[in-house]
């Protein structure tokens, strides 16, 4: 829950935040510690008592380097439907930028990086192992010497204004598009 709601009753409204006692909070803890103690002890002596035969899992998952970096890059698959700048999604799928060599393919998409509608792809290369950073739109400065801004998000905002549209309105096209 967000730290601005954490003075609200369950009923809603807004009440004073009371201090709390450092003093209370550390006894709670101890006791608490105590107990998880006492039950992991009582459990062991209770194990030792029963004279059944030990039955090992038959499902063991080991979490190795390997399969928790295949589920992290499983997780972090764009997914859903985007709006590419197409000559710049080709740039930048046309060679490595390390070894030359290409074409990059989409299906060694590591990690997305979402920039408003715009992203950045972060794809191996089938030839050298290394990661290139391909972006879908093309990107201009906001102001002379302000910070990088990319096409496809001045241009939805232009074209929300030139339609008259809202930024609710909006979110709710690309949603029902399934653009995140």
């Amino acid at each position: 829950m967000a730290a601005r709601f954490k003075n609200r009753s369950l009923t809603g409204k807004f009440e004073k935040i009371q201090k709390r006692n450092r003093g209370n909070i550390i006894k709670l803890q101890e006791g608490l510690q105590s107990w998880k103690n006492e039950n992991i002890s009582s459990e062991v002596e209770e194990n030792k008592d029963e004279n059944e035969e030990f039955e090992p899992a038959t499902d063991i998952v080991i979490n190795t380097r390997e399969s928790t970096a295949k589920q992290e890059i499983k997780e972090n698959l764009p997914q859903g439907s985007r709006i590419v700048d197409i000559n710049q999604l080709r740039k930048g799928l046309e060679s490595c930028s390390f070894c030359k060599e290409g074409p990059l393919s989409l299906s060694n998409v590591q990690q997305e990086k979402l920039y408003g509608l715009a992203s950045k792809l972060y794809i191996q290369c089938q030839f050298c192992g290394q990661t290139n950073v391909v972006e879908t739109s093309l990107a201009h400065k906001s102001e002379a010497s302000g910070p990088m801004a990319y096409d496809i998000n001045t241009k939805s905002v232009l074209a929300s204004l030139h339609t008259g549209i809202g930024e609710t309105h909006l979110n709710g096209i690309l949603s029902v598009m399934n653009i995140p």
